[in-house]
């Protein structure tokens, strides 16, 4: 692997669909007035390596990595886009951790 300092900003499948549902939600009532750039976002990013590891940690499970041993891309990506606001009347409920477990909860 690269040696994993990319951040990733990991949102819960549940928690993205109910951020359309509450975004369709402010369309619907007529929230929104002009056109607006939101993120959904979990408000904080992970390095790549502190993700395998709260997978492990979660899961008991074990990833063999080696880290640094290829290097990034050319146009690697280091850092997740982060220019829309919080989409008003939704935030994040199902952590990362809370995630993996619930994810593999029948494997483990």
């Amino acid at each position: 692997m690269s040696p994993g300092d990319q951040l990733m900003d990991l949102v819960h499948v549940d928690d993205v669909v109910r951020a359309f549902i509450v975004a369709a939600e402010r369309l619907l009532d007529g929230k929104v007035k002009k056109h607006d750039i939101y993120a959904v976002s979990s408000g904080a990013p992970l390095r790549l390596r502190d993700v395998v590891e709260l997978y492990q940690q979660a899961t008991g499970g074990q990833v063999l990595v080696v880290w640094g041993e290829r290097p990034y891309r050319r146009r690697e990506v280091m850092v997740p886009w982060s220019k829309g606001k919080r989409l008003p009347g939704w935030s994040p409920n199902i952590g990362l951790r809370e995630g993996f477990r619930d994810l593999f909860k029948e494997n483990l």
